[in-house]
Parts: structure tokens; sequence; C-alpha cells
């Protein structure tokens, strides 16, 4: 009777071991797994501080040629805009629940085809041949005639982390 009675706790000791192990291993893992979806989540949150910075960096390439001209220039009212917004959301909003997210993502990307439909893309600050009469240099020539795709590039780059923080 006693050998019987050390058989059943031995036995139900080795299922609890093997419950106990699996149920601990589990745990782990959807632990491990919550732990690395939080990390990609705070990382794709942090990246979204690099939406003012560009906007401000894009209305600064765009007054370069005439500072006067900020508020009569739409394209450079409209980062500055974008920037506020972007960091009154940051300040405001967790962004945990993707539907508005991607309504936010929505948003930028039609306020950006707004931009370019009202204001247009914005127009060389200073033409070619007045930068090459007064001997700025090639690279400055080159850095000139391209600022308008810069700052194309840079406006519809930066909806990249609205859209890594919108996805699943």
């Amino acid at each position: 009777m006693a050998g019987l009675c050390i058989q059943l706790v031995e036995s139900n000791t080795k299922k609890t071991r093997k419950e106990i192990e699996y149920r601990t291993k589990r745990a782990m893992k959807t632990s491990t797994a919550n732990l690395i979806t939080e990390y990609k989540f705070q990382d794709r949150k942090r990246g979204l501080w690099s939406l003012p910075v560009i906007c401000v960096m894009a209305a600064i390439l765009m007054l370069m040629a005439d500072p006067g001209s900020m508020i009569q220039d739409g394209n450079v009212i409209h980062s500055l805009f974008a920037a506020s917004v972007v960091i009154t959301l940051m300040v405001t909003y967790d962004w945990r629940n993707r539907e508005i997210n991607r309504l936010i993502f929505a948003a930028y990307l039609i306020s950006v085809g707004l931009e370019f439909y009202l204001a247009g893309v914005p127009d060389q600050p200073i033409s070619p041949s007045a930068s090459y009469n007064s001997g700025k240099g090639a690279v400055m020539e080159i850095f000139i005639y391209l600022l308008p795709y810069v700052y194309l590039l840079l406006k519809l780059g930066i909806a990249l982390p609205l859209f890594l923080i919108s996805k699943k």
C-alpha cells in the first residue's frame, strides 16, 4: 500500500513538473514576444520625432534664398504647420491605436498632395544663370538645381515613420 502511494505521488509530481515546465516555457515565450513587440513599438515611436525635425529642415531649405518670403511661401507654411501638428500629437497621443495611426498617415499624405497642388513644387531659390555669374562653384550649382527635388523627397520620405507605426 505504501509503495502504491509513493508511485502515485511520483507520477503526479512528474506530471506537475512537466506541466510547470510547459507553462513556464510558454510564459517566457509570450513575455519575450511581448517585450520584442514593445521594443519595436517604442523604436517606431522614437522615429516619429524625425518628422518635425525634417519638416523644419525643409522649411529652412526653402528659406535659404529669401528669408522674408516665409509668410507668402505655401511650402514653408505647410512644413512648419506639419511640424507643429506632429509635435502636438507626440505630446498628447500615445500611438497605440492602429486605425487612428492610419488616419493620421492618410491625412499627412493628403496634406502633402494638397501642398503640391496649391503651392506647387518649389522653384530653385536662385536661378542657375545668376549663380553661374556669381562664381559659386559646380557643387553649389548642382545643389541649387537639385533643391526642389530634395524638398520633394524629404516631404514624401518623412511619411515612412508614420507608415511604420501604423502597420502591424
